[in-house]
């Protein structure tokens, strides 16, 4: 099957074609409607003459990173099954729109400003500022909502940040991963409600630890319902669940490996601050892994199963 720019890179709605307008050219703003059209009518020949057009207005980074930024979340993939010249431009306006999405993702003043219409705001506007969080900020936004998440004063306040959490999807599991160690039982139990909503099998082990352990009973039922929604009936123990893990990283398993998710930072937790630091692209799903390896050693550090699970992500 072949699949256009239109389908699974360009997946923008109508009312998103009309926020094109950052690219310089009105010309090419046209062009790049019209090679949309001709690509949800498979009609790839001509939509690549029209992209051909948009390239030759020569948009800039942060034109780039306006369409990228229209796009759905489940559609960043940029990629183009057929390869060529399609996937040639699709590569050309991905480096750039990663270029000025770097420069924006952390924005801390940016950031702040909108956690604080998602956690106040009126609906319009809160739904609005949880849409912009995730479009724009991603995993970094995560850290600006775990005063919320873990405020035992503030049911409201933890509801909407649960919500914008949502809105930003499945690229905040492994940000929200290492809160599941906090010593705030609230905290513990709506990062839990989060990973239950988001349904990531990345922190399936995470979860079924927590519902194995956790002091707070709960947290634990929480953690168990999320374990079952996750993971079905048949779930094992969490150190079976790590070193599945940890080998499903090292050998790409389409279910934990995923583009679209694919990060340059892993997540800690210490302080009561979540910190990001900085990995390659390109290894991140072996730090994954060795970060379930070292899930299976906090279980059962006498496992003959967690050495090897260790050892093979290194």
């Amino acid at each position: 099957m072949v699949y256009g720019i239109g389908r699974s890179f360009f997946a923008i709605s109508a009312a998103s074609l009309l926020a094109v307008g950052a690219l310089s050219a009105q010309g090419a703003k046209e062009s790049f409607k019209e090679a949309l059209r001709h690509l949800y009518k498979n009609e790839d020949a001509q939509a690549l003459t029209k992209l051909k057009e948009v390239l030759a207005e020569s948009p800039d980074h942060e034109a780039a990173y306006e369409l990228w930024k229209e796009t759905d979340p489940p559609n960043r993939r940029y990629r183009i099954a057929q390869g060529g010249d399609d996937e040639s431009i699709a590569d050309y306006i991905l480096s750039k729109a990663q270029i000025e999405r770097k420069k924006r993702i952390n924005d801390e003043a940016a950031i702040t400003e909108l956690v604080a219409v998602a956690l106040t705001g009126d609906t319009g506007a809160r739904q609005q500022a949880d849409l912009t969080l995730a479009s724009n900020h991603g995993e970094f936004a995560v850290p600006y909502l775990v005063s919320a998440l873990g405020n035992a004063d503030e049911e409201d306040a933890q509801l909407r940040a649960i919500m914008a959490v949502e809105a930003i999807g499945t690229v905040a599991t492994p940000a929200l991963i290492p809160l599941l160690g906090s010593d705030n039982k609230v905290l513990r139990q709506n990062v839990a409600l989060c990973l239950m909503h988001l349904g990531d099998n990345r922190s399936l082990p995470y979860l079924q630890l927590l519902a194995e352990s956790d002091k707070d009973a709960g947290v634990r039922a929480i953690a168990k319902k999320a374990v079952g929604k996750i993971g079905g009936a048949k779930v094992t123990g969490s150190l079976d669940l790590f070193v599945k893990q940890a080998n499903g990283f090292l050998n790409g398993d389409p279910l934990l490996v995923r583009d679209d998710d694919a990060s340059e930072v892993l997540w800690s937790f210490a302080g009561g601050k979540l910190v990001p630091h900085a990995v390659p692209a390109q290894p991140f799903g072996l730090e994954q892994g060795k970060a379930a390896a070292y899930g299976a050693l906090g279980v059962d550090p006498t496992s003959r199963a967690r050495p090897i699970a260790l050892a093979s992500p290194y």
